[in-house]
């Protein structure tokens, strides 16, 4: 009876441990795309900033 707790707790230690290593390359995943959205955001604003300073150059040329 001892041996099969004594397994039984080596497993359920086992699957903590592959749970925590799974939670971690989550969290890793969860990071990365939180500055890719951040690094989208970036060059969505720097676009619309070139954008209107190509569009109020080109409608000061053309008064």
């Amino acid at each position: 009876m001892e041996i099969k707790r004594s397994a039984k707790n080596a497993a359920i230690q086992e699957n903590d441990k592959e749970a925590q290593e799974m939670n971690g390359q989550i969290q890793i995943a969860v990071d990365q795309l939180n500055v890719v959205v951040k690094q989208m955001k970036l060059a969505a604003n720097s676009l619309n900033q070139s954008q209107n300073t190509h569009a109020s150059l080109f409608f000061s040329n053309n008064r």
